[in-house]
């Protein structure tokens, strides 16, 4: 599995967050998506860290090309271009 980790700003937070939950199923259906986290700036709420995880690393780049993401980043009110990173998680305890 691999993760794909948005950096980003949206317009309004309340605009965006049902974009999100109708796009959940096609990302799942079409993308391989398994799971996504959202987190919020404290200093600014519509700052967001958006953690999407993966059946692979072909399928998530699948979704970053695709016309459907660039589509919803603009439905959604995605100011910008969010920044994006692809990590594998790591087992670490303490």
């Amino acid at each position: 599995m691999v993760f794909a980790v948005f950096i980003g700003k949206v317009q309004d937070y309340d605009k965006w967050q049902p974009t999100l939950v109708e796009d959940a199923p096609i990302i799942k259906d079409n993308f391989g998506g398994r799971s996504v986290q959202v987190f919020r700036g404290s200093e600014d709420p519509n700052r967001l860290i958006v953690i999407m995880e993966f059946e692979d690393m072909e399928k998530a780049k699948e979704l970053l090309k695709s016309d459907f993401l660039k589509e919803r980043f603009q439905a959604g009110g995605i100011i910008g271009i969010p920044e994006i990173y692809f990590a594998n998680k790591m087992d670490i305890t303490f």
